[in-house]
């Protein structure tokens, strides 16, 4: 089973908050939408 949740990129709260890797940094910004799945 596959679980995946889409989630808006914010800065400044901690609450909630998805960590993106330094090495992608540069490619993703505030206000973007990205999908995060559960392996």
């Amino acid at each position: 089973m596959i679980i995946e949740f889409k989630k808006n990129v914010s800065k400044g709260s901690r609450f909630n908050q998805i960590y993106i890797p330094r090495n992608m940094e540069d490619l993703i910004e505030v206000g973007d939408k990205v999908v995060v799945r559960l392996l």
